[in-house]
């Protein structure tokens, strides 16, 4: 077996640590969480969503023995990854965000979702899928 969901498990806990004193008025890394930081702190935790997903990825293939289920993985980081954010910087996903949380609706995304539904934005997908997603996310986040 392929452990390549681990990478997003430990994707989402490196966003989540970031000021894991300061949660949303639900508990959560949404939008409320995100709108209370500074534009600096913003930038960090957009940074550190990029490197959350190489750390992740290193560490979810290092001890696997099967290196074709080795290569399947980091191809599929680098097919996924590079295509959705190979014209992204840290600068404009934190834009991104902050536009996508301007909108109280999207409040109670949580960030990890945020960050997909931005690089999707800036590939520019189709407007018709991403709204389709977008309201499927926020009825799972009302939830």
């Amino acid at each position: 077996m392929c452990y390549f969901n681990k990478a997003l498990v430990l994707f989402f806990l490196i966003v989540s640590a970031v000021g894991c004193s300061e949660t949303s008025t639900n508990g959560d890394f949404d939008g409320y969480w995100w709108l209370r930081k500074d534009e600096e702190s913003r930038s960090a935790i957009a940074v550190g969503i990029f490197m959350g997903m190489f750390l992740g990825n290193r560490i979810s293939t290092e001890k696997v023995d099967n290196e074709s289920c080795v290569q399947a993985a980091n191809q599929s980081f680098k097919d996924v990854g590079g295509k959705l954010f190979s014209k992204m910087s840290g600068v404009l996903l934190a834009d991104g965000i902050n536009k996508f949380y301007s909108e109280k609706a999207n409040r109670k995304i949580s960030i990890d979702v945020a960050a997909r539904i931005v690089a999707l934005q800036n590939l520019a997908s189709s407007e018709a899928g991403l709204e389709k997603e977008i309201a499927q996310e926020r009825a799972r986040a009302e939830q």
